[in-house]
C-alpha cells in the first residue's frame, strides 16, 4: 500500500477505534482510564457539558493506534485541519470528525494555512531558509500539479488564495521589487505581482467572493486589488491610514477590519473603501489581534426616503474584536458601537444565540449575555486543552490535546 494510503487507513482506524478507546465506567459511576484516572480529553468533555446551552459532544482520538503529537489545529469552513509535529496534515469534518484525508507537508509550516474554494494552501520554510508553498485539493487531499512550489523570493507574510492563484507578501528578489507575488494554482508557476510603498508584514486576504485582494502595508496604506488573470492596471481603492499595519486585516463579504500600530481600529466598506467607523485603542495593534464573529442574515433598513416603509435586505452582521497589549475590545460590526471591554480576555471563541464567548490567558471561557449588556454570567475552565481554536461562524467549541485527543461541543436545537 502506498505510504499516503497507509496513513489514511491508520487515520480511519484510529477514529473508528474511538468507541473501544473511551474509558470504562467503574462501579462508582466514575470513568476510569486503565487505573490512571481521567484523560485530558475526558476532563475536557466534562467541562464542555457545562455550557449554558444544550450540546452534543463528539470525540476523536488520533492516537488510538499509534502516538500522535499535535502541533496546531485550524477551523476551516467545513473541515478541521490538524497538523502534527512530524508535518502530517489530518483533515476531518468539523461536524462529526469524519476522516477525509491525510497528507504530509514537505517542510516546516511557517504561517496559518489559507482556504480557497478548491484548495488548502500552506506556506513553509525549508532548512536552507527558502520559502515554499504547498497546495492540497480540499476534497481529496491530493497535492496539486506543480506543488510544492519553491518561491523565488523571501516571504514577508502568510498566504491567501482563491480558485486560481495564491498570494504571498514578498521581501523582493533580484529580478523585481514587488511586495506581493502570486503563484498559479494550475501549475505552480509564478503569476502577477504588485508593488506597494511599504512592505507587507500583514498577510494579504482574498474576500469571500474571491474577486478582491486586500493588502495592508507597513506604510499604513490599505489597498483593494482585482484578482483577475492579469496584473491589474489600477486598484479598486486605496486608503491611507496614520499608522503602520502589521496585523492581518479581517475581510467579510462587506467589511475590512484593520488595526494599526497607532492604536486605531477602522472598519472599511469592502465595496468602496469608505471608512465606516473608527476607534482609538490607546496602544498598538500588532499581528493576530483582530477577529470578526458574524454571518449573513436578513436585516431591516430604511430606504432613505421620508415616509417610505423600511425594507428587508441581506447583510453581514456580527461583532468586531481587537486586542491591544492590555484589553480585548468588542464593537458592533455594522455601526461601530462599543459593546464591552475585557482586560482579562485574550480573544473571542464563538457566538451562539444571546451568548458571546471569550477566552482568557488561563484558558477559561467567559460567557457574556447580550441581553444583559454582555455581563459575564458564567465561566468554564478549559485548561486541559492545549489548543482551542476561535470559531467565527457558529457556536461549536473545539478543544485539542497535545496527545491527539479532539473534542467538540456542538449546539443542539
Amino acid at each position: 500500500m502506498p505510504a499516503r494510503g497507509l496513513l489514511l487507513a491508520l487515520f480511519v482506524i484510529a477514529l473508528c477505534a474511538l468507541g473501544a478507546a473511551r474509558p470504562a465506567v467503574g462501579g462508582d459511576g466514575i470513568p476510569s482510564c486503565g487505573g490512571q484516572g481521567l484523560s485530558l480529553a475526558d476532563l475536557g468533555e466534562k467541562a464542555l457539558e457545562k455550557l449554558p446551552w444544550d450540546v452534543k459532544i463528539v470525540r476523536a482520538n488520533l492516537s488510538a493506534e499509534r502516538p500522535v503529537a499535535i502541533a496546531a489545529c485550524y477551523l476551516m469552513q467545513q473541515d478541521l485541519l490538524v497538523v502534527t509535529r512530524e508535518g502530517l496534515v489530518y483533515c476531518m469534518s468539523r461536524r462529526d470528525f469524519t476522516p477525509r484525508w491525510v497528507s504530509a507537508l514537505k517542510w516546516q509550516l511557517d504561517a496559518l494555512p489559507s482556504e480557497g474554494p478548491l484548495h488548502y494552501t500552506f506556506l513553509m520554510k525549508a532548512t536552507d531558509g527558502a520559502s515554499w508553498v504547498q497546495a492540497f485539493r480540499k476534497r481529496s487531499g491530493a497535492e496539486e500539479t506543480g506543488f510544492p512550489a519553491r518561491l523565488g523570493f523571501a516571504s514577508s507574510s502568510g498566504v491567501t488564495n482563491n480558485g486560481s492563484r495564491v498570494w504571498i507578501g514578498s521581501l523582493g528578489s533580484p529580478r523585481n521589487n514587488r511586495t506581493v507575488e502570486s503563484v498559479s494554482l494550475v501549475n505552480g508557476r509564478p503569476g502577477w505581482g504588485w508593488r506597494t510603498c511599504g512592505l507587507l508584514w500583514a498577510s494579504p486576504v482574498v474576500d469571500p467572493s474571491g474577486n478582491s485582494l486586500v493588502i495592508a502595508g507597513e506604510d499604513g496604506t490599505v489597498t483593494s486589488l482585482p484578482t483577475g488573470a492579469e496584473a491589474p492596471s489600477e486598484t479598486n481603492w486605496s486608503v491611507k491610514l496614520t499608522g503602520a499595519v502589521t496585523a492581518t486585516p479581517v475581510v467579510t463579504p462587506e467589511h475590512v477590519l484593520v488595526g494599526a500600530q497607532d492604536g486605531t481600529l477602522r472598519c472599511i466598506e469592502l465595496a468602496s473603501g469608505e471608512i465606516l467607523w473608527l476607534h482609538g485603542l490607546d496602544s498598538p495593534l500588532r499581528r493576530s489581534s483582530l477577529w470578526v464573529l458574524g454571518r449573513m442574515g436578513t436585516v431591516t433598513r430604511s430606504t432613505g426616503v421620508e415616509g417610505a416603509p423600511e425594507v428587508q435586505v441581506k447583510a453581514y452582521t456580527g461583532i468586531a474584536f481587537a486586542r491591544n497589549r492590555d484589553t480585548l475590545f468588542a464593537y458592533d460590526l455594522s455601526r461601530g458601537g462599543a459593546l464591552f471591554q475585557d482586560a482579562a480576555g485574550r480573544r473571542p471563541i464563538c457566538m451562539h444565540g444571546r451568548w458571546v464567548v471569550t477566552l482568557d490567558e488561563h484558558k477559561r471561557l467567559a460567557f457574556r449575555d447580550a441581553k444583559s449588556d454582555y455581563e459575564v454570567k458564567g465561566k468554564v475552565d478549559l485548561s486541559m486543552f492545549d489548543l482551542i481554536p476561535s470559531n467565527s461562524t457558529d457556536g461549536a467549541i473545539f478543544g485539542c490535546t497535545h496527545d491527539g485527543g479532539l473534542v467538540v461541543a456542538i449546539p443542539t436545537p
